[in-house]
């Protein structure tokens, strides 16, 4: 029998199968906002003109610019971009000056950048089949 000077609690401690159902959601919620946000960016980024692109890539781009160097690579790169361009349709091309840089580096990578800029770095080609 429980003695009479000790307040019993009226909230007993969660059970491990409670706890378990809220991480879930917990956990759900989470990936659904991160879900949603994907979503709504990628929407938004369709939406950002050409023209807008360019000057923020006009900010990015010097960056790696200093950091390109010309090499039988970067002509080549430059090369297969010319082919590629010449298989766009018209309206895609229009208002677009597309542009590889090759940087001489071991980091296996490549990107994007806003303003029609491809960066491609000489690990990532060494990867490459």
């Amino acid at each position: 029998m429980p003695s009479p000077d000790i307040p019993q609690s009226r909230n007993p401690p969660p059970s491990n199968r409670q706890l378990l159902i809220l991480l879930g959601l917990f956990i759900s919620f989470i990936v659904g906002v991160i879900w949603l946000l994907n979503l709504l960016i990628n929407g938004l980024i369709g939406l950002i003109p050409p023209s807008v692109e360019q000057k923020l890539g006009a900010v990015i781009v010097p960056v790696y610019e200093q950091q390109a160097q010309p090499s039988p690579t970067q002509d080549t790169l430059n090369q297969l971009l010319a082919r590629l361009e010449k298989q766009l349709p018209p309206e895609q091309s229009k208002q677009r000056d597309y542009r590889v840089l090759y940087l001489p580096e071991d980091t296996v990578n490549a990107l994007a950048l806003p303003g029609d800029v491809i960066v491609v770095y000489a690990g990532f080609l060494k990867q490459v089949d």
